[in-house]
Formats: structure tokens, C-alpha cells, sequence
């Protein structure tokens, strides 16, 4: 299993997820798994207008999505 914080795009991919560049997805209201910067997966899934999806290099920042 991957952990340890996400470093490169590559790492992203490799976890299942898909990479957002800090935008968010149009995905409507379909609820999205997300992995943050920190290398954690959410605990519960969250509509993409309900996250913030600007990349401003805090742990929490969402890097992925699927």
C-alpha cells in the first residue's frame, strides 16, 4: 500500500486516483473519494462542489479524485 505524502503525479496514478491540477472536476453531483496532498484518503466521499480545489501546498489540499 502507497503512503507517505504525494510528491509527483506519478504517485497519484499509482493510488487509483485521478489528478485534478487544482481544478475541480465536472463531475455534477456525483459523489467523489478524494486523496490529499498528505497522502490520506477521505473517510467519506463529498460532492466536488462541496471541496476546495485550489492547490496552495497544505496538506489538505486535494490532489486526486475518483
Amino acid at each position: 500500500m502507497n503512503t507517505g505524502p504525494i510528491t509527483k503525479l506519478q504517485d497519484i496514478a499509482d493510488r487509483g486516483f485521478q489528478a485534478c491540477r487544482g481544478r475541480m472536476p465536472v463531475t455534477g453531483d456525483r459523489q467523489l473519494e478524494v486523496l490529499f496532498r498528505n497522502g490520506e484518503v477521505s473517510r467519506f466521499t463529498y460532492s466536488a462542489k462541496q471541496l476546495r480545489w485550489s492547490i496552495e501546498n497544505h496538506p489538505f489540499d486535494v490532489v486526486g479524485y475518483r
